[in-house]
């Protein structure tokens, strides 16, 4: 069976807990983070699933977001969201779906808040495959835009955009001449992402408002480029060419062939480059060390850097996956990544509330349906006006 499908298994399990005390309990509570409309009726679904629906209508009368942390983790481990929500079997049952997730709680004890609804404000889209390419010329190429194939010649290589949204540099001789070497600069917008295969075969993902600079064809004893927000390398093997990676903040990364991912916004207080597989040297102005895989190493405006040991990488990788994966993490925090993919404006009005959220939620979303979510498990409100959020607590 796929990946992503539901099992009768799976299904009878639901059943049986819906049917028990605690399911009762706590039915409208899931329903509501799943986003399953409170008028949906037994007559609406598909047969076989009527059972589930009457169980969970029957609880209406005592709907309940849970205060304790140890009532969660049976029901995280009974809603594989990502199963559950493509799954034929119940597609009539999440219809009105308006996000996932496999983990959406309070990481302490709080009282339901309430949703409050605003005036319906124009839907905000989530981003998209979108770039611009800057030539060596500063010439610039708008790639959502611009059809596939070959799209520049520029230095020693060519340059192609192909289906599905990467761009691909190719050597058109063996050996390069140096004094040829043309740079290329890959930007993301807000609201923007992209891939690039590089002419040695590394691949280059560019999470939003991100930007990296590289020569067309890599010449000289080593592999050099440079980036700005948020990048993934995996990194082609070549022992005799280090690829090393530089940052605006005298950070650099230095490495022969790995995968790792190098966050270096500049509204963010510390950058971090964390690795996945291989090993690293990074250097500061004033420091040097190597990671380990699983390993993040954090640099701090003061020049120093310090290692972190046993990182979540599903919450780093989330963005390359199509989610975004918060862990512990703040409001602010939250909002700064929600800038970046859906290119707004934040506000806030007050102080916000210490509370840390724990959430996968598909990138795929648009702007409300993200903040309703946030909303109904935070004690903060969101009013949208054009492209701008502000937050209130």
């Amino acid at each position: 069976m796929a990946e992503d499908s539901v099992t009768p298994e799976d299904m009878d399990e639901l059943i049986s807990w819906i049917s028990t005390p605690q399911g009762q309990k706590h039915a409208l509570w899931v329903c509501e983070q799943l986003g399953i409309s409170p008028e949906l009726k037994p007559g609406n679904t598909q047969a076989g699933n009527s059972s589930v629906i009457d169980k969970i209508l029957d609880a209406e009368g005592t709907a309940y977001k849970p205060d304790r942390e140890d009532e969660l983790p049976q029901m995280r481990r009974l809603y594989p969201l990502r199963k559950i929500a493509v799954a034929a079997a119940v597609i009539l049952l999440i219809g009105s779906i308006a996000f996932f997730a496999d983990k959406v709680y309070l990481n302490k004890s709080s009282k339901r808040q309430e949703i409050v609804v605003h005036n319906k404000p124009r839907l905000i889209l989530p981003g998209s495959n979108k770039a611009v390419l800057t030539l060596n010329n500063g010439k610039q190429i708008a790639l959502d835009s611009s059809s596939t194939g070959l799209i520049a010649n520029d230095g020693d290589a060519t340059v192609q955009k192909q289906a599905g949204g990467q761009l691909k540099y190719t050597a058109i001789q063996a050996k390069p001449i140096a004094d040829k070497i043309a740079y290329n600069t890959l930007s993301t917008p807000r609201g923007g992402q992209y891939k690039i295969l590089l002419p040695d075969g590394t691949k280059v993902w560019l999470n939003a408002a991100s930007r990296i600079t590289y020569p067309t064809v890599f010449t000289g004893n080593d592999r050099e480029v440079s980036i700005k927000g948020e990048v993934y390398f995996e990194v082609a093997h070549n022992a005799a060419k280090p690829f090393i990676v530089k940052t605006d903040n005298n950070m650099q990364v230095r490495v022969l062939g790995t995968h790792f991912d190098v966050n270096a916004y500049s509204d963010e207080n510390i950058i971090k480059t964390t690795l996945l597989e291989g090993s690293v040297k990074v250097t500061s102005a004033s420091d040097e060390q190597m990671l380990k895989p699983g390993e993040q190493m954090q640099l701090s405006g003061n020049g120093r850097l310090k290692v972190v040991k046993d990182v979540d990488m599903e919450s780093i990788m989330g963005w390359k996956e199509g989610v975004f994966n918060f862990n512990d993490a703040d409001i602010t925090f939250i909002m700064r990544q929600l800038s970046r993919w859906y290119d707004i404006d934040v506000v806030y009005n007050g102080a916000m509330p210490k509370d840390l959220f724990t959430a996968i939620i598909s990138r795929n979303n648009n702007i409300s349906q993200v903040l309703s979510m946030l909303e109904s498990t935070l004690r903060v409100h969101f009013n949208i006006q054009n492209r701008t959020i502000y937050v209130s607590n």
